[in-house]
């Protein structure tokens, strides 16, 4: 996935994660993201068949696309940033097959810390299907971060 551009609001491109990018798409569904000048982000796709939980998406789903937009939206705020709080709100069932759009923003709240709200809404109809919060941190050390999760002597945490 990269962004796609419309009306010059693209501020970068947005690659495909590295799970994804072997796999040569991403893995929740996501084909068209866009970071705006502003900082926020903004997509609109279609809910994947295999987001499936009973007819509809999974709770889970819901949660993974906040996450990732989220973060694209924590990061588009200065250097990289991970989630460390996330608070999803479910409205109503989000189809799969249909269209929804995901819309992400935030602020600076102290040295590190971003504070992040998101929604998703029905392409078709407009309405609310889902909102999330969270606080997402900047990362003083990526690569040390990371090596601490799959490292040896990897104690778990962050």
């Amino acid at each position: 996935m990269t962004a796609m551009r419309a009306e010059g609001d693209l501020v970068r491109d947005v690659e495909l994660c590295e799970r994804c990018e072997v796999r040569g798409a991403c893995r929740i569904g996501v084909d068209d993201l866009r970071i705006l000048p502003d900082g926020s982000v903004r997509g609109e796709f279609v809910v994947p068949e295999d987001a499936v939980g009973r007819r509809v998406a999974h709770g889970g789903w819901t949660a993974w696309v906040f996450d990732e937009f989220l973060g694209y939206a924590a990061t588009a705020l200065g250097s990289w940033a991970v989630t460390s709080e996330l608070t999803v709100r479910y409205r109503r069932p989000v189809p799969i097959g249909s269209r929804v759009v995901v819309t992400a923003h935030g602020t600076l709240a102290g040295e590190r810390r971003r504070v992040m709200r998101g929604e998703m809404r029905s392409a078709d109809t407009g309405a609310v299907l889902a909102g999330a919060e969270g606080v997402w941190v900047e990362l003083a050390d990526v690569d040390g971060h990371y090596a601490r999760a799959v490292g040896p002597g990897a104690d778990g945490r962050c």
